[in-house]
């Protein structure tokens, strides 16, 4: 009987904390303050297309091509374009790679071409909530 509670207590504790994150399409405040904080550059971007490094790394899926409609983190002019890596491990799917949306990069120096490079930490599809509320973010500066 004890142990029918306590796994029904684990069951909706699981359920609340993975309610509480938001969902892929709507990120919490908490978890785009969270992104917004370790990211070096915060922009939206209408995304082009995609690529596949040629050299035999394996450290980098694709390279995403697109260009900046907004930056809410970071010196970037508008209608720039961008060229970032999405790392191996991140898989790189080509559907959320392509059209409207939020990208949370990371300028890393990558030692094979030996150039600084930005680097995928998150991305999120456009939503008027994730507009609304990066703009909140870039007012306070991300506290």
């Amino acid at each position: 009987m004890k142990f029918r509670f306590a796994s029904l207590g684990l069951t909706l504790l699981i359920a609340v904390g993975v309610r509480a994150q938001g969902t892929f399409a709507n990120p919490s405040l908490e978890q785009l303050r969270d992104d917004y904080n370790a990211s070096t550059l915060v922009v939206r971007v209408t995304l082009k297309n995609t690529s596949v490094p040629s050299d035999d790394d394996h450290y980098y899926q694709c390279i995403v091509h697109g260009k900046f409609a907004d930056a809410f983190k970071g010196k970037i002019h508008k209608g720039e374009p961008i060229d970032f890596f999405v790392r191996a491990k991140d898989g790189c799917d080509v559907t959320l790679h392509k059209g409207d949306r939020f990208v949370f990069l990371l300028r890393r120096f990558n030692r094979q071409i030996n150039a600084w490079v930005y680097e995928q930490w998150s991305i999120h599809p456009f939503s008027k909530q994730t507009l609304a509320n990066l703009r909140k973010l870039r007012k306070t500066g991300g506290a």
